[in-house]
């Protein structure tokens, strides 16, 4: 036993508690109202649904078990995420849940992940409220993101178009978008960061292609793509400080960010991804179309192709705490081997 006056040891014990992130009750839920989208991209990681498709909207009872389960929330705070699928297909969902949630927390706030391809009015005025934000997909220029996402010009034409109407009418600060990289073709870094800097958008959130859903069709990742990926990644950032330093400007590569913060700072937890222990269904789950719950978005697209089911209860019967335990038993990774 270490003398506990030992003041390097107390030391040590000091920062390592505080490395460790701990339960907090449920305050953070990300819903699927609707599997279905408007768009057809080929790395899609939740193998949407046609627009035209049946069965893959929250029937009413769905809606119904679903406020019943947020209203046996305890915390007085609560945040929903919108996803899809294109959740704006269902405004009456989305809406719903909103005036629900209002009336029963003290404290509310909504994002919507939506590709802003075809927005009404009636979506305007509903991303409008000063507590509802947005977030949608910018792949970089106008030829990546149409031959990644949009496909035709028509379309691209029609993304951009709503894009910078949001950014007018509701300022950057509001909405954020996220680029998906093909490591295979992926954008030069001064031109990903200038499609964002001209439209006054700030933060940048890179993400390789997932292989889940209809991303598998492409095939698996190959054993060299990690390396390309963490060059690509790596040339990115050093451009983004260099565009930064030259330009007096405040950019960030979100996820570089949170890392840094996570190695500079001793309660820097707020990312799921970074966390240890990561404990499932806990401080945040996932609501499917099928009133399925699961313990994160990428449990929801792993089982979706039937690799594996992760799911944990649904809205009309609740969670399933059994089986929570048991994949919360890998929770942490202090004893792994690659993180020791």
């Amino acid at each position: 036993f270490r003398n506990e006056l030992d003041p390097a040891y107390l030391s040590f014990a000091y920062r390592w508690a505080r490395r460790q992130s701990v339960r907090h009750e449920l305050s953070y839920v990300i819903l699927v109202p609707t599997l279905r989208c408007n768009l057809t991209c080929d790395y899609c990681q939740v193998s949407r649904a046609p627009a035209t498709a049946r069965g893959f909207d929250w029937t009413e009872e769905t809606l119904a078990a679903t406020i019943a389960f947020l209203d046996r929330i305890d915390s007085s705070a609560l945040k929903i995420e919108f996803q899809g699928g294109e959740p704006l297909l269902r405004l009456d969902l989305l809406d719903a849940v909103r005036r629900f949630c209002r009336s029963r927390f003290s404290q509310s706030q909504f994002v919507v992940c939506t590709n802003l391809q075809n927005v009404t009015e009636e979506a305007w005025f509903f991303l409008a409220s000063e507590d509802t934000f947005i977030s949608t997909s910018l792949d970089g220029d106008r030829g990546t993101h149409q031959r990644q996402r949009t496909r035709s010009d028509q379309s691209t034409a029609e993304f951009f178009a709503n894009l910078d109407h949001a950014i007018e009418r509701f300022g950057p600060s509001k909405i954020s978008a996220l680029p998906t990289i093909d490591v295979d073709r992926p954008p030069s870094s001064d031109t990903l960061i200038s499609a964002f800097a001209n439209l006054g958008l700030t933060s940048i959130y890179l993400r390789p292609i997932n292989y889940q859903g209809f991303a598998r069709r492409r095939g698996q990742a190959d054993s060299g793509s990690l390396h390309r990926w963490s060059e690509y990644h790596s040339s990115f950032v050093e451009a983004l400080i260099a565009y930064n330093f030259n330009n007096n400007a405040q950019l960030e590569e979100y996820y570089f960010s949170q890392c840094l913060r996570r190695v500079l700072r001793l309660d820097a937890d707020n990312h799921v991804d970074l966390r240890n222990p990561s404990f499932l269904a806990t401080d945040y789950i996932v609501v499917d179309y099928d009133g399925r719950f699961y313990p994160s978005d990428e449990a929801r697209m792993i089982s979706r192709i039937g690799q594996v089911d992760l799911s944990v209860g649904n809205v009309k019967d609740g969670i399933d705490e059994v089986k929570v335990g048991q994949l919360n038993m890998a929770s942490m990774n202090n004893f792994d081997p690659d993180c020791i």
